[in-house]
């Protein structure tokens, strides 16, 4: 598999594993959870395996996000967020079914067998006290669930983030190795420096390249060859002069072909 350099939106990516896990999670745990409350009820020992195993599964499904998340983007932030959407998702849901079993389920049998523990005690509790307590007890179990389970999915999401991380064959900007600092990063090249296939610029000349002298204090790139040393220029004639006494009409050509004896005779 080819790394991908063009990775894909973090909360986008965040967002649909949070809702096609969430979900999933919630189907399959409610399945087992009305199997354990209408099918298997009075079987102690089998609704506690049960139990144990939905436990399971949940946390399960909260680590395995943050790897897929993390695996897609290269980004632990992303399966945070996944796991955030996913607890959202199956906790709001679960928290719905759950109500509703509790409201036409639970909830009546709870009061007939309270009913009966008061009336062979000394218990002052009337009927509509039980009902108000047994009603918030219910809906706050409901919303300390959901916060629960928030919470752990985004713990779990997060540690799952770290392994679909180092999975991930995405190369995201910023990331990758560097030879030395301030070096660009792989398949990039030097800053202002051509890339494969270009001429450089006349202008910017760069240390190192052939027919270029390196800047002072600074080393020619690797791969480049040494800069050769340039020949010495020659200049001929005489040097030009300036001052009151300077002749101005004679070119400095015809002076340096005159020879110093000639200069002393004409004056004589």
């Amino acid at each position: 598999m080819q790394p991908v350099n063009n990775p894909p939106d973090s909360g986008k990516t965040s967002f649909q594993y949070g809702l096609i896990f969430g979900i999933s999670l919630f189907v399959i745990a409610t399945l087992l959870s009305a199997l354990n409350t209408f099918a298997l009820k009075g079987n102690t020992a089998l609704n506690l395996i049960i139990v144990g195993f939905i436990w399971l599964l949940d946390l399960g499904a909260f680590f395995a996000v943050g790897v897929f998340a993390a695996r897609k983007t290269a980004l632990v932030k992303t399966a945070t967020m996944a796991g955030l959407w996913m607890g959202i998702f199956d906790g709001v849901l679960s928290a719905i079914y759950g109500l509703i079993i509790f409201f036409s389920y639970s909830l009546k049998i709870t009061e007939d067998a309270m009913s009966k523990a008061s009336s062979t005690s000394s218990s002052t509790m009337t009927p509509a006290t039980m009902h108000s307590f047994l009603v918030v007890g219910g809906i706050g179990g409901q919303v300390f669930a959901i916060l629960f389970t928030i919470g752990i999915a985004t713990g779990m999401a997060a540690l799952g983030g770290l392994l679909g991380r180092k999975l991930s064959k995405v190369v995201r900007p910023g990331y990758g190795p560097a030879f030395y600092p301030g070096a660009p990063f792989q398949g990039q090249p030097y800053p202002g420096y051509p890339g494969p296939g270009q001429q450089p610029s006349p202008n910017q000349p760069y240390p190192g390249y052939p027919g270029q002298q390196p800047y002072m204090g600074q080393q020619p790139y690797p791969g480049y060859p040494e800069p050769q040393p340039q020949p010495e220029q020659q200049y001929s004639g005489l040097p030009f002069y300036s001052g009151e006494n300077a002749d101005t009409s004679i070119p400095a050509t015809e002076l340096s072909d005159k020879p110093a004896n000639q200069s002393e005779n004409e004056k004589n």
